[in-house]
């Protein structure tokens, strides 16, 4: 009943004896005690803590994810003044997988409102990505120095974004985009019913996003990407 690797590498839980995956030769493990340990490191040169709730646990160990808050933004008490996708807080994200599926991650993520009552979700940002080679704890400290060059780009992103809610868009800007993004000349003439569905339907994402956010570009972008809107 046993299963035979040949050429490949088990990683198995020293607690239980489970097998969380199996990998090449080429794999090297990043512990998660080695993990926690850098997340601290990174945290205390961002003036952050690393805390026990900060720390998640899935796939029985095989996935763990370290969250560090490392800006919180106002929003407000008023409900009629809340938007969704108004930023809560930026946070950052350090995930290390060891199922063959997920290597090692660092980044930043965003939790914005999903509704104006106060539930939010989480929307990722710029990240690096990395597969668990031999040399992979080398270029993670690589990473490291390149973090506060992601967090100034990250910063710039963030006023970008917030200017969208400031520029008034029309309906002319509406239709333009629409023809634009479905490269069709017209959208109100000779139109295939495919196309009339595709157009009402990305018309009534615009028309849900300018209600929650006003006639702004960031409505439009939304309406279009649903970037920071679940559906």
């Amino acid at each position: 009943g046993q299963n035979i690797l040949t050429n490949r590498k088990a990683l198995v839980r020293s607690d239980n004896g489970s097998m969380l995956g199996d990998f090449t030769n080429n794999y090297a493990c990043y512990q998660n005690r080695e993990v926690v340990q850098l997340a601290v490191s990174v945290a205390s040169l961002l003036g952050k803590t690393v805390s026990p709730d900060m720390i998640r646990s899935r796939k029985g160990g095989a996935l763990l994810e370290i969250m560090i808050p490392i800006a919180e933004h106002e929003i407000s008490a008023n409900v009629q003044n809340r938007n969704v996708g108004d930023l809560v807080s930026t946070n950052l994200r350090i995930v290390d997988g060891r199922d063959g599926n997920v290597g090692f991650g660092i980044g930043l993520s965003h939790r914005v409102l999903s509704c104006t009552n106060g539930m939010t979700m989480q929307k990722k940002g710029f990240s690096y990505r990395l597969k668990h080679t031999y040399n992979v704890k080398n270029r993670v400290m690589g990473i490291i120095e390149k973090l506060p060059k992601l967090a100034e780009t990250n910063n710039q992103f963030l006023l970008d974004y917030d200017n969208l809610g400031k520029k008034a868009i029309t309906e002319q800007a509406i239709k333009q985009s629409l023809q634009l993004f479905l490269d069709v000349k017209d959208v109100e003439k000779d139109l295939s019913p495919q196309m009339i569905t595709k157009i009402d339907k990305i018309r009534q994402c615009v028309s849900e996003e300018v209600e929650q956010k006003g006639k702004t570009l960031n409505a439009l972008l939304n309406g279009f990407s649903r970037f920071t809107t679940h559906y």
